[in-house]
């Protein structure tokens, strides 16, 4: 037996059919049942849909017979009142071409028994628009700027004459006028005749007919769609604008017809319309019924049809599921079977995956007894820990536990042997050659028949390279929070993501005031710096890192600050490009420092006095133009040489008696010396010496400034010349007396 547990053997004998191939002929027999079951409920369905449709078109097209009667039938009623009224008109002309002005025109009305139902008035009318008879209430009147009048004033049609509907000045009443010319004996225009009828006369045909609660029957005029009368239940109205209703289309096709209309124009009620144009006249009558009364039985068949069809589908449906659940059962029981030789076949070949996937697994995986007796080592054991399966099994797992963590083992062992389970945890392990190994821990415990553990298998994730990564993550946090610079992270889209205190410091925002701003908003970057900004962005972006370069940003109280900026492309765990990263490094003091040192240099190279800088070894390191005029060599000549070079022997330990004082922090008062040329000269000098001193404090030199008294000793020389010859004068005179 080596390290995993040995393989099952093969079973023999022929492996079954697979799964596909199985399932296969049952699959069929699913297939054609439900098939059937939606080939039946289309069937049923399709003929359903289909006879409803045949028959709804049956009921429209009963429903427009219906309505085409009932307009034939208005229309000759129509026919018949403008005959009537035509007649009369006619007759009452007659009547005044004979009698003239002795005409008595009530009189004749009422001889003529003319119907006060239907006529609301008849009056004649004078050529020059004057009211001059009436077969009622009689009041002076002028109709000359009227439609009526001016139609029959300029042409003699001999037709009679139909007005929009009208109402009357003084009683209110709708009227429709009719008229006719009168002509003089030569031909001439000598006035009108004229009826007023009640529009609702007209509409009164609709009490007379069946047409449902929102029927409508409509006399419109043809050639400028005005209702002149219209019934809709108990509703007459006239004067409506029918300009946009579809009949007018229809119209120019044909004089007469049936249509449907989803809505109609004055009301919005779809209906089935029948509509017909009166021969003689310029008038149409329609006769329309509301399409849900006109189709109500048709609906309520169609219920019950729907009704019957839905418990015909129920019963298909039912009788279907039974069917399936009769081969699924079947079906069941056969992939009972099916699996169970499966997994006998297969038993032999699942053993050796599993043991396959235990030697080549990266994760130590180890099994155990109870007691912890190691029973099986995989390669990634070895390879993570040190020791071969030979060395372990047989020992006891407790070995490669630091005596710290000898507890976590007996501790989880107690948890599964009562049922517990263990989450996977992080620990240490000790490999063969003593170092310690970051692990991932996970256990788990099968058990036997009787419910007692047999094996228990520790699975070890090496997390060692992960550990270090985060130590690495958390030393490079700490470095960002303590650092001084200001370093920001922003996103692609300029949402800054990491805000440090250094940059809290630098820039006065705080890190809540800055994370989650975008950048340009946050006013950091100066109006004259954003195309530099912008560059810098796009370079970092593009996967380029940015040297460091000087420039400005703002502070959050909007003075200047000088900063060093370095840039770099900040990536994701996938290595693409999420923002970038940036480091803002404070360089207002060096700036400020650099241009008081070249002020001093400045001081220094136009000073008349030579100035000197040696370091402590006695190495000069600067020498400006005074020096080299009072001395004579060159600064390229004498910088690096020892300060010995311009000392005369007698003061060659001068300088390090100088590096004790200044050591000390003594002043070294000034005094007057002889210094060595170029030439050999020696010349006169006040020497001071100074300190100079690092960025910390620290005597790194000293700085020599000579100012030439060579003229003043001369000077004093000369003085002393005298005062002596004066002295020896004063002798010798005195001796001579």
């Amino acid at each position: 037996m080596d390290a995993t547990s040995a393989p099952v053997p093969a079973a023999t004998g022929t492996r079954p059919e697979s799964g596909d191939h199985a399932r296969a002929p049952k699959f069929g027999i699913t297939v054609t049942i439900i098939a059937f079951c939606i080939s039946l409920l289309g069937l049923l369905w399709g003929t359903v849909i289909t006879n409803q449709r045949a028959e709804r078109e049956a009921a429209i097209g009963n429903a427009m017979k219906r309505t085409s009667n009932l307009a034939r039938a208005f229309e000759e009623h129509t026919v018949s009142l403008l005959r009537e009224t035509d007649q009369l008109l006619r007759f009452v002309d007659f009547q005044y071409i004979a009698q003239g002005a002795a005409l008595d025109l009530p009189q004749l009305a009422a001889e003529a028994s003319v119907d006060a139902r239907i006529y609301n008035q008849v009056s004649i009318i004078g050529e020059n628009g004057d009211l001059l008879m009436s077969a009622r209430d009689f009041r002076p009147l002028n109709i000359s700027g009227s439609e009526t009048f001016k139609a029959h004033a300029g042409q003699n049609t001999g037709r009679l004459f139909i007005t929009k509907p009208l109402k009357a000045r003084t009683t209110g009443q709708w009227s429709l006028f009719f008229s006719r010319r009168v002509n003089k004996p030569d031909g001439s225009f000598a006035g009108i005749v004229s009826a007023g009828v009640d529009p609702a006369y007209f509409s009164r045909f609709y009490a007379d007919l069946d047409l449902g609660q929102r029927g409508v029957v409509t006399l419109v005029g043809r050639d400028d769609a005005i209702v002149r009368a219209r019934r809709s239940g108990g509703d007459a109205t006239v004067g409506q604008d029918l300009q946009k209703a579809s009949l007018f289309t229809r119209l120019r096709a044909s004089p007469s017809g049936s249509y449907l209309t989803e809505s109609a124009v004055i009301d919005g009620v779809p209906r089935i319309y029948s509509y017909r144009a009166l021969k003689d006249y310029p008038l149409v009558v329609t006769v329309g019924v509301a399409t849900d009364e006109a189709l109500a039985a048709f609906h309520k068949r169609s219920r019950d049809h729907y009704l019957a069809a839905a418990l015909a589908s129920l019963v298909i449906l039912g009788f279907t599921a039974y069917l399936l659940m009769l081969v699924s059962r079947r079906q069941r029981t056969e992939e009972t079977l099916r699996r169970q030789n499966i997994e006998l076949a297969g038993a032999s070949e699942t053993n050796t995956r599993l043991a396959t996937i235990v030697q080549t697994s990266g994760d130590a995986i180890i099994s155990c007894t109870p007691g912890g007796i190691v029973l099986s080592w995989n390669a990634g054991a070895k390879k993570m820990l040190g020791y071969t399966a030979a060395e372990m099994i047989g020992r006891n797992v407790s070995v490669i536990a630091p005596p710290d963590r000898q507890h976590e083992t007996q501790h989880h062992v107690w948890l599964l042997q009562h049922g517990k389970s263990v989450p996977p945890f992080e620990t240490i392990r000790i490999a063969g050659d003593g170092r310690p190994v970051d692990v991932q821990m996970s256990m788990s415990a099968s058990f036997d028949a009787a419910g007692e553990i047999a094996q228990i298998a520790y699975i070890f994730r090496d997390i060692t390279e992960r550990k270090r990564n985060e130590a690495e993550r958390k030393q490079l946090a700490a470095i960002v929070e303590s650092s001084r610079d200001a370093i920001v992270s922003v996103a692609r889209d300029g949402t800054i993501l990491t805000w440090n205190p250094g940059a809290e410091h630098l820039f006065g925002h705080t890190a809540a005031e800055a994370v989650g701003r975008n950048i340009s908003s946050l006013g950091l970057i100066p109006d004259d710096r954003r195309d530099e900004f912008g560059k810098t962005r796009t370079l970092a972006l593009a996967g380029q890192k940015t040297e460091a370069f000087e420039t400005e940003r703002l502070a959050k109280d909007g003075h200047r600050i000088l900063v060093s900026i370095s840039s770099s492309p900040l990536r994701d765990s996938n290595g693409n490009i999420a923002g970038v990263a940036s480091i803002y490094h404070d360089i207002t003091e060096r700036k400020r420092a650099e241009q008081t040192r070249a002020q001093l240099a400045a001081i220094v190279e136009g000073s008349n006095d030579a100035i000197i800088g040696r370091a402590l070894d006695g190495t000069i390191v600067s020498w400006n133009a005074a020096a080299e005029r009072l001395l004579g060599w060159k600064a390229d000549e004498v910088i690096g040489q020892p300060i010995a070079t311009i000392l005369l022997t007698e003061h060659r330990d001068r300088p390090a008696s100088d590096n004790e004082r200044l050591l000390c922090d003594e002043t070294i008062t000034p005094s007057e010396i002889r210094r060595v040329t170029k030439d050999g000269r020696v010349v006169d000098v006040l020497s001071s010496v100074s300190a100079v001193r690092d960025a910390n404090g620290k005597v790194i030199g000293a700085a020599m400034i000579m100012h030439d008294i060579g003229d003043l000793k001369r000077a004093q020389r000369e003085l002393q010349r005298k005062a002596d010859l004066a002295r020896l004068i004063e002798s010798l005179a005195r001796a001579a007396n």
